[in-house]
């Protein structure tokens, strides 16, 4: 039986590359019978794998799942638990405060954590001004606790 080729619909993504490189890559995928967007992709693959975003032989994809959310909020929190190497100083003290909002929602019986994602990415903005330390922790707080129907 015949190998089932994967195939997927992704975004576009231009990249301008000189002349001469475009040449080598249509030399590889005339070689390898594959696409060049394949032949990128693999390339993408082998920088991620060694950049340290995902473990050998697991692919950019496998860690990307880990990473993604529909959520921003979910999102920041994922990548300061799989890759905080990767997140800047905002993004992990954005992570803190989604922690502890995530821990006083969760411990008055109001929901999990996705119920909290869903309620701090609709006070996205005041997160930011919290991370930046352009309001106080407890003024965020405060708002999300407003949002909650406490004072």
């Amino acid at each position: 039986m015949a190998k089932k080729r994967q195939t997927f619909k992704g975004h576009t993504f231009s990249v301008r590359v000189p002349e001469k490189t475009r040449y080598g890559l249509d030399l590889l995928a005339r070689k390898h019978h594959a696409q060049i967007s394949a032949l990128v992709i693999r390339a993408i693959d082998m920088l991620f794998e060694s950049e340290g975003l995902a473990r050998k032989g697991e692919g950019f994809d496998v860690l990307l799942d880990r990473l993604w959310s529909e959520s921003e909020s979910g999102r920041v929190m994922a990548l300061a638990q799989y890759a905080p190497t990767f997140a800047t100083a905002d993004e992990m003290r954005m992570a803190y405060l989604i922690n502890r909002a995530c821990t006083e929602y969760e411990s008055r019986g109001l929901g999990d954590r996705q119920a909290v994602f869903a309620r701090i990415d609709q006070r996205i903005d005041l997160l930011r001004d919290a991370a930046t330390r352009k309001v106080e922790d407890e003024s965020f707080m405060d708002a999300l606790r407003a949002e909650w129907g406490d004072k």
